[in-house]
C-alpha cells in the first residue's frame, strides 16, 4: 500500500484504508453467521490463510501487506484450494481489478461451479471493471460492486452479502 503523496509504503497498522475496512466487514459478516473464512492474498505474492472462524487471525491476515508491488492472480492455487474444500462457499475479492493477468482470472472465476457466489469488489472505477462487466454479462452468481466510499461497505453488507449469509 502507497501514500499516493509521498509514493511510500505504509503499513495497515498505522493508516486506515476503505478496502482493509471492507474486507473486514465481508469477513465479519460470513464469521457472524457462523462461518469459516480464509483469506487469499494474491497481491505481490500468494498467501493463504486456511479456513478459520478466528476473527483475530482474519483480521491480522487482511492488514498483511508487501513492499513489492503488482498483481498477479494464480488460477491454479484458487482452483487447487476450492478443490479441496466440501461444500459450497462464496468468493469475495477485493481489487482494483488491474490484474495484470486478466483472462486467466476471468476464466477461473467462471469456472467456479454455480453454487458458489463471487463478489468482485473494486477499489478503483477503470478500463479494468468495464472489461470485467464485458466479460462477465448477466451471470447470476456473480456481483461486480463498487468499494470506492464508505457507503459502499453499507451497500455490500446489506445488499449483496445478504443473498449469502441469511
Amino acid at each position: 500500500m502507497f501514500d499516493s503523496e509521498n509514493n511510500e509504503v505504509i503499513s495497515p497498522d498505522d493508516k486506515i484504508y476503505l478496502h482493509i475496512v471492507g474486507a473486514t466487514a465481508v469477513s465479519n459478516s460470513y464469521l457472524d453467521n457462523n462461518a469459516k473464512v480464509a483469506v487469499y492474498s494474491f497481491g505481490s505474492q500468494d498467501h493463504f490463510t486456511s479456513f478459520t472462524k478466528d476473527r483475530e487471525e482474519i483480521h491480522r491476515e487482511l492488514r498483511r501487506f508487501s513492499k513489492s508491488g503488482g498483481t498477479t492472480f494464480n488460477p491454479e492455487f484458487l482452483e487447487s484450494t476450492l478443490k479441496q474444500n466440501e461444500g459450497g462457499f462464496d468468493v469475495s475479492v477485493i481489487s482494483d481489478m488491474d490484474i495484470s493477468n486478466l483472462d486467466a482470472f476471468v476464466n477461473s472465476v467462471l469456472n467456479i461451479p454455480r453454487t458458489h457466489r463471487i463478489h468482485l469488489l473494486y477499489t478503483e472505477n477503470n478500463s479494468r471493471v468495464s472489461d470485467l462487466r464485458s466479460k462477465f454479462g448477466a451471470k447470476e452468481n456473480i456481483a461486480l460492486l463498487p468499494l470506492i466510499y464508505e457507503k459502499d461497505i453499507h451497500n455490500i453488507i446489506m445488499g449483496e452479502l445478504k443473498k449469502s449469509v441469511y
